[in-house]
């Protein structure tokens, strides 16, 4: 039977082909952006994935961050681990990037690859968590991972896949589902389509996690301002009511918040008989700017970045003269 996939090797040192397999990242939709692009990930947005595939902005550098750096180092403990608890299970690495040949688009960097008993294949795909998200995993894969190993399953054709997490250190879980054709089909007219909107230079839909982000796709805008009518742009009107419904509540909450700091005054906080409020104070230490600028002036501008930065909306009523 003819593999349904290809595959590409890298070659040179580690960080030559960290290189290498970013810039072919660029080409085509891993199974890090299926998330993304169902709009189901907590880290990134289709406009983001999209500004990334257009050549818009740069992929943002993660491997030094600490999840990124324990979560390569742990991958080898977490395989071990699932190769013992599993004899009758083949496991082994598969150093290449993969990608469909039906949808040349669709690229696959799976961690392990699985052989049953019965020789039907599977991929292993291998999590590390902080304890804080242990709530994430009770019921299963969190819907915000769900899509990479369906993703590469829509690659490799594989019949199933597991999941292997370790959880604050000492937590180990694992699930394993059977393919799903009508996942897979889903998931893959997704993306046909999103890549339809990179092909064509096609901003996705927006999203309100995109208002952060979007001033990337427009970082040297002109001095010019767009003739519209009020009922070409009916978002104005709700803006301005929100915004106004969120300075009242925020006048209020500080009021609130001030009248149960004093009740607390000089201690921790209070405890009643269904909470424990904790009035939080602390110290902080900031880099005192303004003096380094002033008696280090020329270090000063060797280190200064520009970057453009969302302001926010500002609406101002024009009257009538």
């Amino acid at each position: 039977m003819t593999k349904p996939f290809a595959e590409i090797r890298f070659k040179g040192t580690e960080e030559e082909i960290n290189l290498q397999w970013l810039e072919k990242r660029r080409e085509g939709i891993g199974g890090s952006d299926a998330a993304a692009i169902l709009s189901l990930s907590k880290y990134a947005t289709p406009l983001s994935v999209w500004l990334e595939k257009t050549g818009q902005v740069e992929p943002e550098d993660i491997s030094d961050k600490p999840p990124v750096y324990w979560g390569k180092v742990l991958e080898d403990v977490v395989a071990k681990e699932y190769a013992k608890r599993h004899p009758e299970m083949k496991v082994r690495r598969l150093n290449a990037m993969l990608f469909s040949i039906e949808h040349p688009f669709m690229f696959a960097s799976v961690d392990r690859v699985l052989t049953d008993a019965q020789g039907r294949k599977g991929i292993l795909e291998i999590k590390t968590a902080d304890k804080g998200l242990t709530k994430d995993w009770e019921e299963g894969i969190p819907l915000y991972y769900l899509p990479q190993p369906i993703h590469y399953l829509a690659v490799t054709g594989y019949e199933f896949y597991s999941v292997a997490v370790l959880i604050g250190g000492n937590n180990y879980k694992e699930f394993t589902y059977e393919r799903d054709e009508s996942d897979i089909e889903t998931l893959v007219k997704t993306e046909k389509d999103f890549w339809k909107l990179v092909e064509t230079n096609t901003m996705p839909d927006i999203v309100s996690a995109d208002s952060g982000i979007l001033h990337e796709a427009y970082p040297d805008p002109t001095m010019d301002y767009l003739k519209a009518l009020d009922s070409d742009i009916p978002e104005i009107a709700q803006y301005e009511a929100i915004c106004e419904q969120i300075n009242v509540c925020k006048e209020k909450k500080d009021e609130l918040a001030a009248k149960i700091k004093k009740r607390i005054g000089g201690n921790r906080g209070v405890v009643t008989t269904t909470r424990k409020i904790t009035w939080v104070r602390s110290e902080s230490t900031r880099f005192a700017t303004k003096e380094f600028k002033e008696k280090n002036p020329d270090e000063y501008i060797k280190y200064l970045k520009t970057y453009t930065r969302d302001g926010g909306l500002k609406v101002t009523e024009i009257k009538e003269k």
